[in-house]
């Protein structure tokens, strides 16, 4: 299980091109995107399901809400911290907040999701931008279906937050995408991503099982 950012090869001096191709070849299920809402405290990270990857894209491992976080999809901070300065009460979550990984054009900002299993429902929380300095903070971003297509919320850099899409893997690998808000002025460039929480959604019937399961236990203690 793995996650890359394709755009790493041209941000190191390689063709975009050959980034571009590795887009190509990712299997794209259909993200469905719930609305947008703002993160506050611990408890905007979503802990459900079982963990598949969670990662800190502006450095950092904190735990938050009882979710991991790494620091390998692209090590940072990209960008120095400090870029967010309202405390939710939680450091790591603030950790996660104040720093964050971007592309320096209009994007889209694509990253690759691997080691999928076929047919299982995944959940995918993405973390905005958050920027409050007066260069950026006007600047927006739409995230993106999976398939190039910008359908999901649009974030704005002097809010962030964060929404929570779904989709069914269609192969080992998915895309998942920010895009610059085109109809923003000119300017609106960089779009990128503070955190990416993946879950696994337990199917309908596996949570029938376990609720089965644990009125079997309750009887055999009476």
């Amino acid at each position: 299980m793995t996650v890359s950012n394709l755009f790493g090869f041209a941000k190191s001096g390689l063709a975009a091109a050959a980034a571009m191709a590795l887009v190509g070849g990712a299997s794209a299920a259909t993200i469905t995107w719930g609305s947008a809402f703002a993160i506050t405290s611990a408890s905007d990270i979503d802990n459900s399901g079982s963990a598949f990857l969670a990662d800190s894209m502006g450095g950092g491992t904190p735990t938050v809400n009882g979710v991991v976080f790494q620091d390998v999809l692209d090590p940072g901070p990209f960008f120095d911290p400090n870029l967010w300065l309202t405390p939710t009460g939680s450091p790591g979550l603030d950790n996660i907040l104040d720093s964050h990984d971007n592309i320096d054009n209009i994007g889209p900002y694509n990253l690759t999701l691997t080691g999928l299993s076929i047919g299982t429902l995944y959940q995918v929380q993405y973390i905005a931008v958050h920027d409050l300095r007066s260069c950026c903070s006007t600047r927006t971003s739409v995230l993106g279906d999976g398939n190039g297509n910008a359908t999901g919320p649009m974030f704005t850099r002097s809010t962030g937050g964060s929404a929570i899409g779904t989709f069914t893997a269609d192969g080992t690998t998915q895309l998942i995408e920010v895009f610059a808000d085109p109809n923003t002025p000119a300017g609106n460039t960089d779009p990128g991503i503070a955190g990416i929480i993946v879950r696994v959604v337990p199917e309908p019937g596996s949570l029938a099982l376990l609720g089965l399961g644990g009125l079997a236990m309750l009887r055999r203690r009476r």
